[in-house]
């Protein structure tokens, strides 16, 4: 991301939290469009990555709840956006406590399911926000808001899929395939066999919020396939339309000019 030089306004500080670039961007209506389409098309700046130890020794990629929420009152404005969350009981058990939130803009709603490790010594409340903050990174990612970071795949997560193909995976390398699908998805790309390829691990896992997570972007699938193959068969329809050629239809004379021409004649 670079400054932009026409209202000396710089993005990255904004989204960094500098109150003077922040209150700039947050107050510049004219230009949102514009500063949307950069928080959400233009890679995440390094400075706002962050890493921390995953499960099975990995090392997981990550940019803070601020600055989700920061990149979102810039994008879509403070009254912009909202986001509700709730418990699922039924996924929640002693080890991890799960939450499913939904991210809604003027342009589009999204959905995504967030966990969290319980631990000991660590209040109920603060696994709860975490697991929250946890779905909205996640949700926002599907709209672009850090989704070159939690979409990402390593060559070295493929790899390990397509090697290990029949044998178990970690919950991350499953995590990070499922929502590398869903952000490729959004954005018009074919992923029909990466999505049977992920449930197949999934299926065999005990992941049940992923289990649900698959069922959703498969539905989603189902219906952007069946929009795509609407759209092809109306341009097939339309230009077997056009190659027909209309034939011009003959004048029909009234009994009268018959008469005329037959005395004519």
């Amino acid at each position: 991301m670079t400054k932009e030089k026409s209202s000396g306004l710089d993005l990255i500080k904004a989204l960094a939290g500098d109150e003077y670039h922040y209150n700039l961007a947050l107050n510049d209506n004219k230009n949102r469009t514009s500063i949307r389409m950069r928080i959400i098309t233009e890679r995440t700046d390094k400075k706002f990555i962050k890493t921390k130890p995953g499960r099975g020794g990995s090392q997981v990629q990550y940019v803070t709840g601020g600055y989700v929420t920061r990149a979102l009152n810039l994008a879509f404005g403070i009254n912009g956006w909202s986001f509700l969350s709730r418990i699922v009981k039924s996924l929640t058990d002693d080890s991890e406590i799960v939450v499913k939130g939904i991210l809604k803009t003027m342009e589009t709603a999204k959905e995504q399911y967030g966990g969290h490790e319980k631990k000991q010594n660590i209040p109920k409340g603060d696994t709860i926000k975490a697991a929250t903050t946890d779905a909205l990174k996640k949700c926002a990612s599907m709209i672009g808001i850090a989704g070159d970071v939690y979409g990402h795949v390593e060559e070295e997560t493929i790899k390990a899929i397509e090697e290990e193909r029949g044998t178990f995976l970690s919950r991350n390398h499953l995590e990070s395939a499922l929502e590398n699908i869903a952000t490729e998805m959004m954005q018009g790309k074919d992923v029909g066999k990466r999505l049977e390829m992920a449930e197949t691990f999934i299926k065999g896992s005990n992941y049940n919020d992923l289990k649900i997570t698959l069922a959703e972007v498969k539905a989603q699938y189902k219906k952007l396939e069946k929009k795509s193959k609407s759209k092809k068969s109306k341009s097939k329809k339309s230009k077997s339309k056009k190659s027909k050629k209309v034939k011009p239809k003959k004048a029909k004379l009234k009994r009268s000019q018959k008469t005329r021409m037959t005395k004519i004649g």
